[in-house]
C-alpha cells in the first residue's frame, strides 16, 4: 500500500507543478493534464474522495457568469485535484491558497483608495489561478498523506 501512495504522491506532485508552469506560460490547461490528475486519484482510490470535486462548483458558476475571471481549465483542474484530495484536504488546500490572492486584492483596493479611484473596491488582477491553487493544494495533499488531515 505504501508503494501506491508514494507513486501517487510523485505523479500528483509532478502534474500539479506541470499544470502551474503550463498555466503561467500559456494561460490554459490541456484536458489531458486534468485527466491524468484525476487518474492519479485511482492509484490509491477512496470513493469518498470524489466528493472533493464539489469544491469546483463555485468556480464553475463564476466561469458561467464571466469566463474572463475563471476559465474552464481552472474548473476541470480543481475538479480533478480535489477528487484526489477529498473534502477535508480540499478545505485545507483552499485555506492555504486563498490568503495570497485575497491579500493582493486588499492591497490593490487600498492602493485605489490612496489614489482616489472612483470605484476603489473594483479590483481586477489578471494572474494565472492554477499556480496559486497549487501552492495551497499540494501542501494539503502531503498533510493528508502524512495522516495530519483525515
Amino acid at each position: 500500500m505504501q508503494a501506491n501512495t508514494n507513486l501517487q504522491a510523485v505523479l500528483f506532485s509532478c502534474l500539479l507543478v506541470v499544470s502551474a508552469v503550463w498555466d503561467i506560460r500559456k494561460r490554459m490547461i490541456p484536458d489531458s493534464i486534468c485527466i491524468l490528475i484525476f487518474l492519479t486519484g485511482l492509484i490509491d482510490f477512496s470513493p469518498v474522495n470524489l466528493f472533493g470535486a464539489l469544491f469546483s462548483l463555485p468556480f464553475f458558476l463564476i466561469a458561467l457568469i464571466d469566463e474572463k475571471q475563471v476559465g474552464g481549465g481552472d474548473v476541470k483542474f480543481l475538479a480533478a485535484t480535489c477528487s484526489v484530495l477529498g473534502v477535508n484536504a480540499s478545505i485545507w488546500g483552499f485555506a492555504f491558497a486563498v490568503p495570497l490572492p485575497v491579500g493582493i486584492c486588499i492591497f490593490r483596493a487600498l492602493q485605489n483608495i490612496i489614489h482616489r479611484q472612483k470605484q476603489p473596491w473594483r479590483v481586477r488582477i489578471a494572474v494565472p489561478l492554477i499556480p496559486i491553487l497549487t501552492m495551497g493544494l499540494l501542501p494539503a495533499y502531503f498533510l493528508k498523506v502524512g495522516g495530519f488531515i483525515l
